[in-house]
């Protein structure tokens, strides 16, 4: 008898699902993205150009903290790293 892929791959994601449906951080997060769709368009901001991850921020932080610890004639240490940066 022959398993059709299509049926094979809808009772592997069944299995999934129920495993998954006892994982409490793992409905959290099923719960927090049902809750959040309408929020969630992220083709609509790349067609318009805007960002939708982290990378572009934590960059410019790194590069801020970097020209602070690193003007010239300045010796950086962690504690004074964590003072400027306070």
């Amino acid at each position: 008898m022959r398993i059709c892929c299509k049926e094979l791959k809808q009772a592997y994601i069944e299995a999934v699902k129920c495993a998954l449906q006892h994982h409490e951080p793992m409905r959290n997060c099923v719960q927090y993205v049902r809750n959040n769709l309408v929020l969630m368009q992220y083709e609509i901001f790349r067609q318009s150009g805007l960002f939708i991850g982290t990378e572009v921020v934590e960059r410019g932080c790194k590069s801020d903290v970097r020209l602070s610890l690193k003007q010239s004639g300045m010796y950086g240490s962690v504690e004074g790293a964590i003072l400027i940066n306070a």
